[in-house]
């Protein structure tokens, strides 16, 4: 495959004639149709330019001593403000504090009421746990006793070796 790079990067100069001429059609168009009111349009828009800038230097002027006017205001305005945020800060330092000493009370009542509950709870529980455990004891012991046959030698036999482990343990 043989491709003439250089005659694929060279533009072809029919095109460029056309392109060319379309450009001096596109030219001669805009020259006779358009430039005409382009430029009264640019004109108009200078003009009002130039009367908005006369507009921007008198509000600029005019700003100026109001900005001046209002300096002299805010610094009052300071003055008066720094008055109250002191008295503000002042009250609000007591509320703080008022609040904080509520919480305070709040919080050591709820705390007795807390040990109050947890005491109750653990007694429940405790109760609860008691009563479980000697369930289940019983129903073990009826479920072994109903297994077993009762020999009172063998009887007393385990209880002998189950209070020698007792005493080996303790």
């Amino acid at each position: 495959m043989n491709l003439d790079i250089a005659a694929k990067l060279m533009p072809d100069p029919w095109t460029m004639a056309a392109q060319l001429a379309a450009t001096f059609v596109i030219y001669i168009m805009y020259r006779k149709y358009l430039h005409e009111p382009v430029q009264k349009y640019l004109d108009a828009r200078a003009e009002r330019m130039a009367e908005e800038m006369k507009e921007a230097e008198a509000y600029r002027l005019e700003a100026k001593t109001m900005s001046a006017q209002a300096q002299e205001a805010y610094s009052e305005s300071m003055d008066k403000l720094k008055i109250v945020e002191a008295d503000m800060l002042r009250d609000a330092e007591n509320k703080k504090q008022a609040i904080i000493d509520s919480a305070q009370e709040e919080i050591e009542n709820e705390k007795i009421k807390m040990a109050e509950a947890l005491k109750n709870e653990k007694a429940a529980l405790y109760r609860e746990v008691s009563t479980y455990m000697l369930d289940t004891a019983v129903a073990v012991n009826r479920k072994v006793l109903s297994e077993r046959e009762l020999d009172h030698s063998s009887m007393l036999q385990d209880l002998e070796k189950e209070m020698e482990a007792y005493d080996h343990k303790h």
